[in-house]
């Protein structure tokens, strides 16, 4: 199997963050701060771009894929991988975007145990305007 996209959209953010969560999975008080990502079975809050005091629209684009190794040429060569963690799938499907504007999509994702590595376009947190999530079955 391959390399594929899974995901792709551009979400308007609140509280400069972004979230993936699985179908199934309980949304975990996590929080971004200084951390870049965090992790939770089956969610996964990404640190992301703030509006700069209303001078730019908050919009991150968001790019999910899977299922094989991950090679460099399937990166972008402005993204950087910031972190790594289990994601895990009870039920078919998952939603990503920003839970507290309530700016969200479904998507289809297969019930497995993923590993999650998390790319950003930029490393400082709260600056990311672009995020891929990168799922590997283990």
């Amino acid at each position: 199997m391959m390399v594929q996209e899974i995901y792709r959209q551009t979400h308007f953010v609140s509280h400069s963050q972004i979230d993936l969560v699985a179908n199934g999975a309980e949304l975990a008080e996590l929080e971004c701060g200084g951390t870049i990502a965090s992790f939770a079975p089956g969610h996964i809050k990404i640190a992301t771009a703030w509006d700069e005091n209303g001078t730019v629209e908050p919009h991150v684009e968001l790019i999910v894929t899977g299922f094989d190794l991950l090679a460099a040429a399937d990166v972008p060569d402005d993204m950087t991988a910031v972190a790594s963690g289990p994601f895990v799938v009870l039920e078919d499907g998952a939603e990503a975007g920003n839970y507290i504007i309530g700016d969200l999509a479904k998507f289809e994702l297969r019930k497995a145990a993923y590993v999650a590595t998390v790319f950003v376009d930029k490393i400082a947190p709260m600056t990311a305007r672009r995020v891929h999530i990168h799922l590997r079955r283990t």
